[in-house]
């Protein structure tokens, strides 16, 4: 009974996997919708379709109506080819994700990130442990790379040290990681490509009214973070004792040494260095930011929705990412000079290219939708 169940399970998931694996990768499925959107809009050229919905500009109620045109013609796909490159570099999420991997790569790269990590989880009580983890894998698109190479064998250690399952902490941090990644404290790569999508659909005018930016997203995902941090550990505690005994450490190599009560000596001064230039570039943000007249607040001194401390914020965190990396980097040892951040920086932007490629396609999709 109990092997015909396993062998059950394990077709579902067979067969699953199967079904996911022939799905078409990102490219290939916009560039799917693009034709489809265009095979539509022939037989369905000249119909109109009206429907409520309500101005940004004033909040009211208002009735629009949207005559479908047929993009399959001369004219059409001939404006389409002289538009595409301007298309392409003004595609929201492209200048908002560049923006953010430049900062997040300095720090990234300089070690601050898994600096942080380690420093936090150095000092966390046992009881705590769980709930730390699991926050901070949630957290993981702050930390880029780190989150998952530097938090997943750090996890398994603190919880061996600590008589826990160690595979408990590598599941914790691989959950949380890829399950929670868009939640975030910190507005993050996938609010700049969610507004920079929605800012992209809208009507240039609209978009201004409605005041697109990332932190319209950044609402929902930090709330998010905790919530789900909730969820994970309800089923740990719940769920998982029964399924994982304390100390089962099977095939898995646990080295102490990842977690020691003092790290480095230039980590430890890196640190400092970073944490001090925090506390200095928070107090600058706020001394442009509350005294009246300042030059981070809007027309007549408000700040939110429109100002330019939230119209910059993306810029103001990503230049705190790479400012902090660069002090870290010089204070750690891990840097000589501002042309290994220049380097830090490309290699961000390297990562993205797969992403510019997916974009092209996005945009051949929206210009069609549109």
């Amino acid at each position: 009974m109990h092997g015909s169940l396993e062998k059950r399970d394990r077709n579902i998931f067979d067969r699953l996997e199967t079904i996911i694996n022939r799905l078409p990768e990102p490219f290939t499925l916009l560039l799917a919708l693009a034709a489809l959107t265009a095979i539509a809009s022939l037989p369905l050229a000249g119909v109109s379709l009206s429907f409520s919905t309500v101005d940004p500009a004033t909040g009211q109620a208002a009735a629009k109506t949207v005559a479908i045109t047929n993009i399959l013609t001369a004219s059409y796909l001939a404006d389409f080819i002289v538009e595409f490159p301007k298309l392409l570099v003004g595609f929201p999420p492209i200048a908002l994700t560049l923006v953010v991997m430049m900062g997040i790569s300095v720090a990234e790269h300089s070690g601050f990130l898994s600096s942080v990590i380690r420093a936090v989880m150095r000092r966390v009580p046992k009881f705590a442990i769980i709930a730390v983890v699991s926050f901070l894998a949630i957290n993981g698109d702050i930390f880029g790379d780190a989150a998952m190479f530097v938090l997943m064998p750090l996890a398994a250690t603190l919880f061996y040290q600590m008589g826990l399952n160690p595979w408990l902490g590598i599941i914790l941090v691989f959950v949380g990681n890829t399950a929670g990644f868009s939640a975030s404290l910190v507005i993050n790569q996938t609010d700049t490509v969610l507004s920079g999508i929605t800012a992209s659909v809208l009507p240039a005018e609209a978009a201004a009214a409605a005041n697109v930016s990332p932190i319209m997203n950044w609402y929902f995902n930090a709330f998010s973070a905790f919530t789900a941090t909730a969820a994970m550990l309800l089923v740990t505690y719940f769920f998982v004792p029964s399924k994982l005994a304390p100390n089962k450490v099977d095939e898995l190599e646990i080295e102490p040494e990842v977690v020691e009560e003092t790290g480095d000596a230039n980590e430890g001064r890196g640190l400092l260095a970073g944490g001090v230039f925090t506390v200095l570039y928070i107090g600058a943000i706020l001394a442009m930011l509350l005294p009246e007249g300042a030059p981070l607040r809007g027309e007549g001194g408000q700040i939110v929705p429109k100002s330019p401390f939230m119209g910059g914020i993306v810029v103001l965190i990503s230049l705190y990412f790479a400012l902090s990396g660069i002090v870290y980097g010089f204070f750690a040892g891990r840097m000589k000079s501002l042309g290994e951040a220049a380097e830090w920086m490309k290699n961000g932007i390297s990562s993205m290219s797969y992403f510019i490629v997916v974009a092209a396609a996005a945009v051949i999709f929206l210009k069609f939708f549109n």
